[in-house]
């Protein structure tokens, strides 16, 4: 069964194929469908798209004196009527325009229209939505330029899986522009998923036609830093391009801000010199998510009295646009920034030290700004300048020397299989070197092979003399510095491009961020046995959004479930949640039966810290946390690039009888590796048993066996 698919249509074929045979599957019949009613498309409606023409041209309300932009709003239905008329939003820092009272619509045809005049800059477009209340959402004008906002019109305008476009001022809306249209709707469904692919001819004539229609440039850009190997030079090319033609867009900011880093420059200055913040979102998620990750190490780039670090604690997920609920107060999001940190601040007392700033954005991957705020208040004594001022080596210590558990002490040892290679180097850089970000220039160091086991190889980090600090790390293998290889076994991993481990060093030594169990289970509460568990099952990645009609499966995470959702499960009547697999995964829109790195929580659900967080609050409720776990197979997991046929088969015929393998490898189990042993027996007693004791799993289910 082959299927394609396309925004709006979806196409299937039976294709037998013979052994050893290549068969071309030929075209499929689709067409699409999408909310700027273009002639071309499935659901065209001659009125919808001569009311959209005409509303487009024509100005309904104006924000300020300055009115050279405009903002374009138009939803409809497939040609059906409706009977409710919807209410939203578009608002400015200080006037509001609302729609219906400005605007046209036409509830008997299935549309309506909102065409604002307003000065360059970034707007803010509120509605309530049905089941989950308000929303709001980042909106872009620039001089001189048009943007144009299409929403599909089901139950309600969903502006979450709008179209948005950005034309030079007064062209309005053309129904005859199928391409810009069609491909702007296909590469903004990949961004939403999370998986962007063009061809080269795809993505050149994006950036060609950048000067008709910018959005899609900055597309095109966000592209271009998902390939593997990303052509610094071309990004710097389209950054001044896209600079030119919308100098007030964050989303341009920042793919000029990544293409100077690509080159060399510090990630904190553009080209002309000063020093970049962003002191309101990116239009589109991608960027939001990247200048997030970066004030994690950087927290000059979002101000933390900013319009951007207001929102940041209360983003939703599930759209290709920055979008948040402004329901939650900022005081009440804050609190909860408060609450989480109080706990690693204790842990941190209880070793004779203080929580830097810096260390309590890495442990919940967040600003640093917002951390050391949300410290100061926590150490009223404390200002948030000397708070920004502690870095990893130099927090302040309550006694003269600084004193870490030996609980919190990792193993400085790293160890992993490669029984093909000749040589082994580890090479790395402190996170704090991102703003030079270029891995070919990371100190390397030699592995040696083993004495205590054949066929792996090691190394000690704790006798490198490193200085205090967290560590992004990989492995090359024979010298081949343009494929490396992630740690199977990390701990955390790291995203930024590419996936790889992530080392603490406190004191010259290998550390884990502590956390403190000790009331993890009051007195008066006691854990359900076997026999009395009544088990919740929980695909974490669809417990964020799920009455939204958006363009993804909404991604949930460990601490939305504690604070949004775990008081509604209490009262179903549960005793035990179980977690269907948080390994990290590349199936990040799918329930993640296909782990890649099995000792580490997927990065897109939250970090270690949360993980935990979310297993003591369910503790303390009486609540057992289950983790289903994936053995049978693994997808992209480095063993396979590491010593693909000591843990994996070739093929079924090794082990019959073993099931399906979900498009990722089967582990080999019964019969041995080349030296006897069974690797992947022992890979995954070694996982069970981490996950026990680093996260009080309360037991397993182990899926396909």
């Amino acid at each position: 069964r082959v299927q394609a698919q396309i925004p709006g249509d979806t196409a299937e074929k039976l294709v037998a194929v013979e052994a050893g045979t290549m068969v071309s599957v030929g075209e499929f019949d689709l067409q699409f469908d999408l909310p700027a009613p273009l002639a071309s498309i499935r659901s065209a409606h001659e009125q919808q798209q001569k009311q959209a023409s005409a509303h487009s041209k024509n100005v309904h309300a104006t924000i300020g004196t300055a009115t050279t932009s405009r903002i374009i709003l138009f939803a409809r239905t497939r040609g059906e009527s409706r009977s409710d008329l919807p209410r939203f939003v578009l608002r400015s820092q200080s006037e509001r325009i609302s729609f219906p009272s400005a605007g046209a619509y036409n509830l008997n045809e299935g549309w309506m229209a909102l065409t604002v005049a307003l000065p360059a800059g970034t707007y803010v477009l509120e509605q309530d939505v049905p089941k989950l209340g308000k929303r709001a959402q980042v909106l872009f004008a620039e001089e001189n330029w048009e943007t144009q906002v299409f929403a599909p019109w089901d139950s309600f305008p969903d502006f979450a899986r709008a179209s948005i476009y950005i034309r030079p001022l007064e062209s309005g809306f053309d129904p005859q522009q199928y391409w810009e249209y069609e491909r702007t709707e296909a590469a903004l469904d990949g961004l939403a998923r999370g998986h962007l692919v063009m061809n080269a001819s795809d993505r050149d004539q994006f950036l060609n036609a950048k000067f008709s229609n910018p959005m899609l440039g900055i597309i095109g850009a966000y592209a271009l830093l998902n390939e593997p190997d990303i052509d610094y030079g071309g990004l710097r090319h389209i950054a001044d391009n896209l600079l030119q033609l919308l100098p007030h867009s964050p989303d341009a900011k920042l793919i000029s801000l990544l293409a100077n880093a690509g080159r060399g420059f510090p990630i904190t200055l553009d080209h002309a010199g000063p020093t970049v913040t962003f002191e309101e979102p990116p239009l589109l998620t991608a960027g939001t998510e990247r200048v997030l990750g970066l004030a994690v190490d950087l927290p000059e780039l979002l101000p933390v009295d900013s319009w951007f670090a207001r929102i940041s604690l209360r983003l939703t997920s599930g759209s290709a646009w920055t979008r948040w609920d402004p329901s939650i107060s900022g005081a009440r999001a804050f609190g909860q920034l408060k609450y989480r940190l109080r706990t690693l601040q204790d842990e941190a007392l209880s070793l004779n030290r203080q929580l830097s700033a810096v260390e309590a954005a890495r442990a919940l991957r967040l600003p640093q700004s917002l951390c050391a705020k949300a410290l100061a208040e926590l150490r009223p004594n404390v200002s948030v300048e000397a708070i920004q001022r502690d870095t990893e080596s130099t927090t302040m210590a309550l006694q003269a020397t600084t004193q870490v558990g030996a609980a919190v002490h990792a193993s400085g040892m790293l160890r992993l299989p490669a029984p093909y290679a000749s040589t082994v180097d580890i090479r790395f850089a402190p996170l704090t070197a991102r703003d030079h970000f270029n891995p070919t220039d990371w100190r390397r160091e030699d592995l040696r092979r083993s004495p205590a086991r054949d066929n792996y190889w090691e190394i000690n980090l704790d006798a490198l003399d490193l200085k205090d600090g967290d560590y992004e790390y990989e492995f090359i293998l024979d010298g081949q510095q343009n494929a490396p290889i992630a740690d199977p076994y990390a701990e955390e991993i790291v995203r930024f491009g590419g996936y790889r481990g992530l080392f603490r060093i406190r004191d010259g030594q290998r550390w884990r961020w502590p956390f403190s169990w000790d009331d993890e289970l009051p007195a008066n509460v006691q854990l359900p046995n076997n026999n009395q568990i009544v088990i919740y099952e929980m695909p974490l990645r669809w417990m964020s959004s799920p009455l939204e009609e958006i363009r993804q499966v909404s991604l949930g995470t460990f601490e939305r479930v504690v604070f949004e959702r775990l008081d509604q499960l209490m009262a179903l009547g549960i005793n035990a949640i179980e977690l269907l697999p948080v390994q990290d995964s590349p199936d990040t829109l799918n329930w993640g039966y296909g782990s890649r790195f099995f000792f580490a929580p997927d990065f897109d659900m939250g970090t270690p810290i949360d993980l935990k967080f979310f297993v003591k609050f369910c503790h303390q409720r009486g609540i057992r946390v289950l983790l289903d776990v994936v053995m049978n197979h693994a997808k992209e997991c480095p063993l396979e690039q590491l010593a693909g046929d000591w843990f994996f088969l070739r093929d079924s015929s090794e082990e019959p009888g073993r099931g399906e393998n979900w498009g990722g490898r089967w582990f080999r189990y019964r019969q041995p590796a080349a030296d006897g042993h069974y690797p992947a027996r022992e890979f995954h007693y070694q996982m069970a048993e981490f996950w026990v004791r680093e996260y009080h799993i309360d037991g397993f289910r182990i899926d396909e066996f």
